[in-house]
């Protein structure tokens, strides 16, 4: 989409150049016709139109901005609740403790390894949905034994806590800014590099150059911003799982030395015939 907007870009300055000789044909006189009737100031005109760009720009930035900081502090929320569930699976007892513990460790993998490249391409990951009704239907069953009320209600309120992150972490995958204002916005951007190849004619050629070429890459620089920010999990600019990674190796050193069998791969898959 970038290329896309860079190719426009090169076409408003090519209308622009093409405008800008009829003005000046047209306005060999000087500021006054032959009719004694003075032309309209430029700066009436660009002026507000690239202070209307200019704010229009910063809101978008801001917009996705925020978004991506949003992902990233409930990527972060999320892992360390994941943490905080399976320490607090101590106070399970068997075999509620090894089950719950392992459904955190797929989870969590799945999380890493297909989650994470999901929502790259715009959705959830159905694997780690699962393993996330499988760690309720667990807390569920350790709720049902009297010795394990106890452990079980403090980690209903992780549990609710992780799934309100994982929630929101998904729900930013969706654009911050609307398609339509986004592309209102550019074009926007785009009727002003037409204006100031229009009514920069009167400067020299190095002076209109510096000043549109000036205009252009900042245009440019601020959409190709606001593309990768509005994209947190994918392009150039992007969030990577380290968090999640970190809980996921803390726990399954853990789930190993109990010598738990885990019922999932490395990438999160279920394993046939292994599980609780």
């Amino acid at each position: 989409m970038l290329v896309l907007f860079l190719g426009a870009a090169v076409l408003a300055i090519l209308v622009g150049l093409v405008l800008g000789r009829v003005v000046r044909r047209q306005n060999r006189g000087g500021p006054v016709d032959g009719a004694a009737r003075e032309w309209i100031n430029v700066e009436d005109l660009t002026g507000p139109a690239i202070t209307l760009a200019a704010l229009l720009l910063a809101f978008m930035l801001v917009q996705t901005h925020s978004s991506f900081q949003r992902a990233e502090q409930q990527a972060a929320s999320e892992a360390a609740t994941v943490l905080a569930e399976h320490q607090a699976t101590a106070f399970l007892g068997e075999p509620d403790r090894t089950a719950v513990r392992t459904d955190l460790v797929c989870y969590s993998r799945a999380v890493v390894e297909r989650e994470w490249p999901a929502m790259a391409d715009g959705h959830a990951d159905p694997i780690t949905t699962r393993w996330e009704e499988q760690l309720r239907a667990d807390l569920a069953a350790a709720a049902a034994r009297d010795d394990a009320r106890l452990g079980v209600s403090g980690l209903v309120d992780l549990e609710v806590s992780r799934a309100t992150s994982r929630r929101e972490r998904i729900s930013e995958v969706a654009p911050a800014v609307p398609a339509a204002v986004s592309w209102l916005i550019e074009l926007t951007a785009l009727s002003i590099l037409v204006l100031l190849c229009v009514f920069t004619w009167h400067l020299r050629p190095l002076v209109r150059t510096i000043l549109v070429g000036t205009v252009v890459v900042l245009v440019l620089m601020v959409v190709a911003g606001v593309r990768e920010l509005d994209t947190p999990f994918s392009g150039f600019v992007r969030l990577d799982p380290s968090a999640m990674q970190a809980t996921q190796t803390e726990i399954a050193e853990t789930a190993a030395a109990g010598g738990a069998a885990l019922p999932c791969d490395r990438t999160g898959e279920p394993v046939a015939g292994v599980g609780s």
